[in-house]
């Protein structure tokens, strides 16, 4: 994470990225409930579909 500043790796807040970073011991994904799980898990699908359209959208702009 950027700053170590709890703002998670493009500030969304903290257990939006990939779990990769140190803050991954703290993030036990069985200890939450399921609910709690679904909105991670939600979370992480939307950024990776923003991502997605950030990637297309690059392509695009090399065709030209």
């Amino acid at each position: 994470m950027p700053g170590r500043d709890g703002t998670g790796p493009l500030g969304q807040g903290p257990l939006t990225g990939r779990g990769l970073g140190r803050c991954r011991k703290h993030r036990d994904i069985a200890n939450i409930s399921r609910e709690e799980q679904r909105k991670i898990l939600q979370s992480q699908l939307e950024q990776l579909e923003r991502e997605k359209e950030n990637i297309i959208r690059k392509i695009n702009e090399l065709k030209d």
